[in-house]
């Protein structure tokens, strides 16, 4: 089957497999994704208004378990393979199953070596930085985790801001390339 070709693919590639709910609500697949509503399979008497409808694609339910994983360090590679809904008139119950494959890279490191901010350091640069940050942002520009440490010098409020700066023009490019990537 080719989706277990797919998850040995990307587990040799140091990614994790994570399974999200299909049961979501409408906010979470738009409105935090900053997209324009859409349609959706909707459960007609839903116990939770979080539990509303079914997901009709994966990226919004990996970002919201990357929002509160924060407890693990980076780089966080995870993917899923997982069946989603969709509308469609020409099926007898009127809603389609298709199986969809995300997946999510988050990794932002931003570090002041020999006085100059720099992003995503290789290991050699990374070890001699001066200060060093981690940063994960939600795709909506907002903190999960800010994590500055002086690993050979203190750093003033303008160097934070600076640091702050760069990590979120990454981490804006890595999340525009993962929609890109899953053509979204």
């Amino acid at each position: 089957m080719i989706s277990d070709t797919i998850r040995e693919i990307l587990i040799g590639f140091g990614f994790q497999e994570v399974l999200t709910f299909s049961l979501t609500r409408p906010s979470h697949l738009f409105k935090k994704m900053n997209i324009p509503s859409g349609p959706v399979v909707e459960v007609e008497n839903p116990m939770s208004e979080n539990l509303s409808c079914l997901r009709s694609w994966l990226i919004p339910s990996l970002m919201d378990l990357l929002s509160k994983n924060t407890h693990v360090s980076y780089p966080q590679k995870i993917f899923e393979v997982g069946l989603c809904a969709i509308l469609d008139n020409k099926c007898e119950t009127g809603v389609r199953e298709i199986q969809k494959l995300a997946g999510l890279i988050v990794n932002s490191d931003s570090n002041f070596n020999k006085g100059k901010a720099v992003l995503d350091l290789d290991y050699e640069r990374d070890r001699q930085a001066e200060v060093d940050m981690n940063v994960a942002m939600t795709d909506e520009g907002r903190f999960v985790e800010i994590q500055g440490t002086g690993e050979q010098n203190t750093f003033s409020a303008e160097q934070l801001e600076k640091m702050l700066k760069l990590a979120r023009r990454g981490i804006k490019q890595i999340l525009a390339l993962q929609k890109k990537g899953m053509k979204i």
